[in-house]
């Protein structure tokens, strides 16, 4: 592991205050470093949500779909692709068919597209 010298950080100091490019440039990794963090962190939200929502069978896209209430739907769908949205769409209109969870849906189905 290395280890930055205090001779270094004055030339990093000495650097910034010449260059405000190098300011920029630092910022602009830092920023970049943030949202990489955040997709990772959005990315094993999903992985989690995924894991807790999809059937082990990989059969439909939401385990228990018909004995889930509209919020506990809600919270799974942005987990879905497009193709399990559609699914869900369509078994929904076919068997419930609650307005404003199909809307719900058909919002998630347009912004992926």
């Amino acid at each position: 592991m290395a280890t930055t010298t205090h001779h270094e950080i004055s030339k990093t100091a000495e650097d910034t205050a010449r260059d405000p490019r190098h300011t920029a440039r630092a910022t602009a990794q830092t920023a970049q470093q943030t949202d990489r963090d955040t997709q990772r962190t959005a990315a094993e939200e999903t992985a989690r949500v995924i894991e807790t929502t999809a059937p082990k069978n990989g059969s439909f896209p939401i385990a228990d779909y018909d004995e889930k209430m509209v919020g506990e739907i809600t919270t799974r769908l942005d987990a879905l692709t497009d193709e399990q949205l559609k699914r869900v769409k369509d078994y929904e209109r076919r068997t419930k068919n609650r307005e404003t969870l199909l809307q719900q849906i058909e919002r998630r189905i347009q912004r992926a597209s």
